[in-house]
């Protein structure tokens, strides 16, 4: 506590002339949610997850570096007690900037600094150093190439990536590409990451290239992005050799490798069309295996959300009236045949508000017993349908 406190302070006492220049934006959100009982959690659960975010930020002028600071307050009720967590702590964060209350409780909360970085910027360069938002990948579904504090596939507020301790250089040449490095302060010295990344942009095609070690793992990655008259193309390729396969919560594959590629198209009747084939090497083949996948490393650092190894998303997006947006979510497992279908209406209810409201449908084989232990038959089916509103307010 006291090392995170002194942290803040330097930081702060460094950047008054940066601070009193900041401008301040942030939001309130209240994510209201019903969970059905699955494999994982056999009991239905209800909770209402409020949070409240302010944002600041100033422009770099000359030795005074570009400053970001953002604190949440998170409040959660939940019944039945205990089944759902507070946010976990990133073990992409060397120092601990999160503060719990009533942990576990029917009422809890969180306060935490998600974001403190100074930020220099040259002509050609650019220094980013402290809690920072990262990402690589094009693909907007599911990107094997988003390495670092990805969002789940099927999340729902993503719209601010979480906060990771870093140091991140960049040189641009011109409007042609970008080289980055990029140095992950873990939690532990095994949960650090070193990549260096490069971007090239050649006429309608955009290249990425991702090498280095990902949290203990020697990973390498490459991407394109371009279009074919009206149609846009991605594909993301990533492969891992990994040093940590002895223990439970370890890695499942001594090698793995994430496979995506994505088409993108826009029909003129304000219809937006997405579809993605991934192959997953870091799950399990069979449904016998989830269990097991669900416990695993890639699993719990984000690295691979979905149990199985090959499947196909879609995602849809139509402008109904100036006023309502109407977006569905499709996740087919192609070997054990299960789906889950998401649909959402998206209200705009002022300049600043927007109300979402959604449904989890999931289907295919269910959870059956076996030593009197749970065994999920499927993926989506052995889950349990969810449903709620999400409502949003910007400031």
């Amino acid at each position: 506590m006291k090392s995170a406190l002194a942290t803040v302070f330097v930081f702060l006492t460094l950047l008054t002339p940066a601070v009193r220049a900041a401008e301040v934006s942030g939001h309130l959100k209240s994510l209201n949610q019903y969970q059905q009982g699955s494999f994982l959690n056999q009991e239905d659960v209800r909770f209402s997850a409020e949070s409240i975010r302010l944002d600041l930020h100033s422009s770099g002028q000359r030795a005074v570096p570009a400053l970001e600071l953002s604190v949440e307050q998170f409040l959660l009720y939940q019944h039945p007690q205990q089944s759902i967590k507070l946010p976990d702590r990133d073990n992409n964060r060397i120092v601990d900037l999160a503060w719990d209350f009533r942990s576990g409780q029917i009422v809890s909360g969180q306060t935490q600094l998600d974001r403190l970085n100074l930020q220099w910027q040259w002509d050609d360069k650019s220094v980013t150093v402290g809690r920072q938002a990262v990402g690589f990948g094009r693909i907007s579904l599911f990107s094997p190439l988003d390495v670092i504090a990805p969002f789940s596939p099927t999340a729902i507020d993503t719209e601010v990536r979480p906060g990771i301790d870093a140091l991140r250089i960049q040189y641009f040449f011109d409007i042609v590409g970008e080289l980055g490095t990029t140095l992950v302060f873990g939690d532990s010295v095994d949960k650090g990451s070193v990549l260096a990344s490069l971007v090239l942009n050649q006429g309608e095609k955009d290249w990425l290239i991702i090498g280095g070690y990902l949290r203990d793992r020697l990973m390498l990655g490459a991407g394109l992005a371009g279009q074919i008259g009206g149609l846009g193309l991605t594909a993301e390729w990533a492969s891992y050799q990994s040093s940590n396969t002895g223990s439970l919560q370890g890695d499942v594959h001594e090698d793995f490798t994430l496979f995506g590629i994505e088409l993108e198209y826009r029909l003129p009747i304000d219809l937006a069309v997405q579809l993605q084939y991934l192959y997953n090497g870091a799950g399990s083949k069979s449904p016998s295996g989830y269990p097991r996948i669900a416990e695993s490393a890639p699993y719990q650092e984000g690295m691979s959300y979905l149990y199985g190894r090959h499947y196909l998303l879609s995602g849809l997006t139509s402008n109904l009236t100036p006023l309502i947006d109407l977006s569905t979510l499709v996740i087919i497992n192609l070997k054990d045949h299960s789906w889950l279908f998401r649909p959402v209406v998206v209200l705009s209810l002022a300049n600043n508000a927007e109300l979402d409201i959604f449904w989890d449908v999931l289907t295919g084989e269910g959870t059956h017993e076996e030593m009197g232990l749970p065994v999920p038959g499927s993926e989506f089916g052995s889950g349990g349908e969810s449903g709620g509103f999400f409502l949003k307010f910007y400031f």
